[in-house]
């Protein structure tokens, strides 16, 4: 059974890229455009792994972190130009990638979240 990936970023060709990258590496992938389609698409789907940007329309990143904590907490990579490590950690992402990124870096830091999370870092 494979693992499932919710990539959630406002950048279509982002989101196109991060699916194909990932569905490549046998991963089921799912994508939503913006925070709240992205809590919808976590509590619907239940993903293994979540790749989160952090500036987006309607909700950003910072907010999904903030709410998605009550259901079933998957673990959450953030993919943002605009990262904060610290932060990031302390409201319950694994690992951060900031952009723009190198793929085979980008697969390595989601295989060791979904292996073992506090390793991701």
């Amino acid at each position: 059974m494979s693992k499932r990936v919710l990539v959630v970023d406002d950048e279509e060709d982002v989101r196109t890229f991060v699916r194909l990258v990932l569905e490549s590496e046998g991963y089921e992938v799912q994508s939503a455009a913006d925070g709240a389609e992205g809590l919808r698409a976590i509590a619907e789907g239940r993903p293994d792994l979540v790749i989160l940007d952090l500036m987006m329309p309607v909700m950003d990143g910072w907010q999904v972190l903030e709410q998605v904590g009550g259901q079933h907490p998957p673990f959450i990579v953030i993919l943002s130009a605009a990262a904060n490590p610290e932060r990031a950690f302390a409201a319950g992402a694994v690992a951060t990638v900031s952009k723009p990124f190198k793929m085979r870096e980008f697969l390595d830091v989601c295989r060791r979240a979904l292996e073992s999370p506090t390793s991701a870092r």
